[in-house]
């Protein structure tokens, strides 16, 4: 009886080691439109916008992509994903949990920054799937505005 106990259990601890293992889909940001003023208030045309993504886990890194608003103004990217085990969420849970004190964060992040011809003007909104309403973005002159692509 034994015996087939410990098979038993040995047969149910491979599936729940795949699943626990196996990299899952998992929602970084929701599909996204969002408008960009000029300082004047006007919808600013053919403006450079860059969405970055991430999912704070151990070994994960930061995503990227850029457009161009159109003639209203609006920029429009499809909602992002990437692949995490249960296991590395976990990793990073627990992690964010003891290193608090040293800021370690978890979970999804987002943000979209958008850049003026003159790259003194941007503006940028942060956002992820538990907080997807996003305020319209206003070029505003900063002094710290990067190119996009560079950090």
């Amino acid at each position: 009886m034994k015996a087939n106990r410990k098979l038993l259990l040995a047969l149910s601890a491979i599936p729940a080691l795949l699943i626990i293992l196996m990299p899952w889909n998992t929602t970084v940001v929701p599909a996204v439109r969002i408008q960009v003023f000029d300082e004047a208030g006007k919808p600013a045309a053919g403006v450079l916008a860059e969405q970055k993504w991430e999912f704070l886990v151990p070994n994960s890194h930061l995503e990227r992509a850029t457009s161009t608003t159109d003639a209203a103004g609006y920029v429009t990217w499809p909602k992002r994903t990437v692949r995490i085990s249960i296991a590395n969420r976990a990793v990073g849970f627990g992690r964010s949990l003891l290193l608090e004190r040293s800021l370690y964060e978890y979970g999804p992040i987002g943000d979209i920054t958008a850049y003026a011809s003159d790259r003194r003007f941007c503006d940028t909104v942060r956002f992820d799937v538990n907080h997807s309403n996003l305020r319209p973005l206003i070029l505003t002159r900063l002094n710290f505005c990067s190119a996009a692509g560079r950090t």
